[in-house]
């Protein structure tokens, strides 16, 4: 809680679910959080996947980098034995409206020129850049 009317909360709420997945995201909703953390990996296809590391080995049942693995590979890992890795677009469509996010993009050589673009183009169609920093 920041000014007693703000609620934060990083990376979802991690504290009873795994962090940076959909189930997380949507508690916060729940509970009222104003303003969301999560953090971007680029898959080997270029999809924006939600993960806290570069890796899997920790939060997931998979090993290895997530830049080695095409987003329907990633889908399929499963986060804290129950959750899936969420792509960008799946966390930005559920939260649209409900939260600002602020969207930590891991490792500037992800953040190209091109991803930017793109994901600016993306937000401005779906109506939520005035949500995403």
């Amino acid at each position: 809680m920041t000014d007693g009317s703000k609620r934060n909360c990083t990376p979802g709420y991690s504290g009873r679910y795994p962090e940076n997945t959909i189930a997380a995201f949507q508690a916060a909703c729940e509970l009222e959080f104003t303003h969301l953390e999560l953090d971007v990996h680029l898959s080997k296809d270029g999809i924006p996947m939600v993960l806290h590391d570069k890796t899997l080995d920790r939060m997931t049942d998979g090993k290895g980098l997530v830049k080695d693995y095409t987003s329907e590979v990633l889908s399929r890992f499963r986060v804290g034995g129950t959750e899936v890795i969420p792509t960008l677009e799946e966390v930005l469509l559920l939260l649209k409206d409900r939260l600002i996010v602020r969207i930590e993009i891991s490792k500037r050589e992800n953040c190209t020129p091109d991803w930017s673009r793109r994901y600016r183009m993306w937000c401005a169609r779906r109506g939520c850049s005035s949500r995403c920093m």
